[in-house]
């Protein structure tokens, strides 16, 4: 207090003596402190630096980059990561942790549009439905219901080849003892175990 949250926020420019932007623009921003050390984009105005802001292409609407927020920030960071260190749909299987959330849910999107097969973990029976039938992903492990080691044994046989972590903690540890040799890792969660 009094702080005001919000890591992102999209918007029009106002006013700038910036001489990237002028008044109308769209932008977005994301990070840089907001709502940590500087007041975030809860606010209904943000006076930020320029050199903070990113045009929004003319496709994208302020409301459909929020849509998106920092979750699909996060998650296309972390996918490039992957294809930068050899992710290609032939790689085998891939394990996203906190797939009915916003980072995994758009990170095993992505994969899943790029031909990779895609094994969720979620916490409910109901979010393990909506990953496999709505997100479509090849299937969806329910940690609270199912011993997450057998099922990645029986759907991963030879191991999990990629392993996009946003979770962290136990389930971190657990898939982390079955990754096959040469396994990508993408940890871009809470690490802790």
């Amino acid at each position: 207090f009094p702080m005001i949250a919000g890591i992102d926020f999209a918007g029009t420019v106002e006013q700038s003596s910036h001489p990237q932007w002028k008044a109308g623009d769209k932008v977005v921003c994301n990070g840089w402190g907001m709502g940590e050390t500087h007041l975030g984009g809860y606010a209904e105005k943000a006076r930020v630096k320029g050199d903070w802001l990113v045009r929004l292409p003319e496709n994208i609407s302020t409301r459909d980059a929020m849509a998106i927020g920092t979750a699909g920030y996060t998650a296309m960071l972390s996918v490039l990561a992957l294809e930068k260190h050899g992710l290609t749909p032939n790689s085998g299987p891939i394990v996203v942790t906190g797939a009915a959330g916003g980072v995994g849910s758009i990170a095993g999107r992505i994969a899943k549009r790029e031909g990779a097969t895609v094994i969720g973990i979620a916490g409910a029976p109901e979010k393990c439905a909506w990953v496999v039938d709505e997100l479509g992903f090849d299937a969806c492990i329910d940690y609270k219901r199912e011993d997450v080691a057998a099922r990645l044994k029986e759907l991963a046989p030879k191991g999990v080849d990629i392993f996009f972590d946003n979770v962290g903690g136990e389930l971190l540890d657990t898939v982390l003892r079955r990754l096959a040799l040469k396994a990508r890792v993408v940890l871009c969660g809470d690490i802790s175990t």
